[in-house]
């Protein structure tokens, strides 16, 4: 399944991940990271204006020889007003010739430029060099209502073993039948699955039962909890499938794992379908805080 693997690239511009200690890589190892995934098979990155110097360690990527079949998603930063050259501003910082898709960071920032700058909206839809235009989202709700607009092509919206099928799976159908290219990202929900239960901080206690279940899983199969959460979230209805890593020794674990998800029977995918969070906003990182 590498073809669906779509490696994120927060953690190479920002110190980002409630289990990372070791903050961002160097600009050595972050190329190596790059290097290790397309080696792998994978043709996806995704990145975004907010995510610290990510732009312009992929662009120094590319500019040195980077693949230039490589895919680049990327979201316009938060809160701020869409501008005409934001399309080619981006394509200089990334050294590279269109954007496979270009997202909004918050369905709110979409809805205030379809309502102030619908203009720019359209010479972004309607460019060459932009190949799907997106909104990241958090909802099921946002997903239906992405879904009825014209100019949205491209959904990414969370999917892991707590923020599973039960929750998102209908949903992710019907978005589908419409035309939507869905993307999935929090499949490791920013490393919570790998936190030892000692660390885990208070406010996400009432999430160390279902945790346990995954592990309790993991080793009735002798599997680690990483091969179990990617495989989960790798078989589901998604066309891709957004994750992070912090150095290419995680990537290449990774690799391994996306090579072997024959060995999570269905059976173990009916359990984790049948996990439910009863607080679901603390599916939610940014509620952690």
């Amino acid at each position: 399944m590498i073809s669906k693997l779509i490696l994120g690239t927060v953690q190479l511009g920002l110190d980002y991940g409630i289990n990372n200690t070791q903050g961002k890589p160097t600009a050595k190892e972050a190329h190596r990271i790059l290097d290790c995934a397309y080696d792998a098979g994978i043709r996806s990155l995704d990145t975004a204006a907010a995510y610290g110097t990510s732009h312009e360690v992929l662009g120094s990527w590319f500019a040195q020889g980077g693949k230039k079949d490589m895919q680049v998603y990327t979201k316009l930063a938060p809160n701020v007003d869409l501008q005409k050259d934001a399309v080619s501003q981006f394509l200089a910082e990334l050294h590279i010739d269109f954007l496979a898709g270009l997202s909004f960071h918050r369905l709110a920032d979409y809805k205030s430029c379809h309502a102030h700058r619908r203009d720019e909206l359209l010479t972004i839809v309607n460019s060459p060099s932009v190949k799907r235009l997106g909104v990241s989202m958090h909802s099921n709700e946002e997903l239906e209502f992405c879904s009825t607009r014209e100019e949205i092509s491209l959904a990414q919206l969370p999917y892991n073993a707590f923020d599973n099928a039960s929750l998102r799976e209908k949903a992710i159908l019907r978005a589908q039948a419409s035309g939507l290219e869905i993307q999935t990202r929090s499949a490791f929900l920013q490393g919570l699955f790998f936190k030892d239960e000692a660390t885990i901080p208070a406010k996400l206690h009432s999430l160390v039962p279902a945790i346990q279940e995954i592990k309790s899983i993991a080793n009735a199969l002798d599997l680690s909890i990483g091969q179990l959460v990617l495989t989960y979230a790798l078989q589901s209805k998604s066309d891709g499938v957004v994750f992070g890593v912090d150095s290419s020794k995680q990537l290449e674990e990774i690799i391994t794992w996306s090579e072997n998800t024959s060995q999570v029977p269905q059976a173990a995918i009916d359990q984790i379908d049948a996990i439910r969070i009863s607080n679901i906003s603390l599916l939610n990182p940014a509620n952690w805080s």
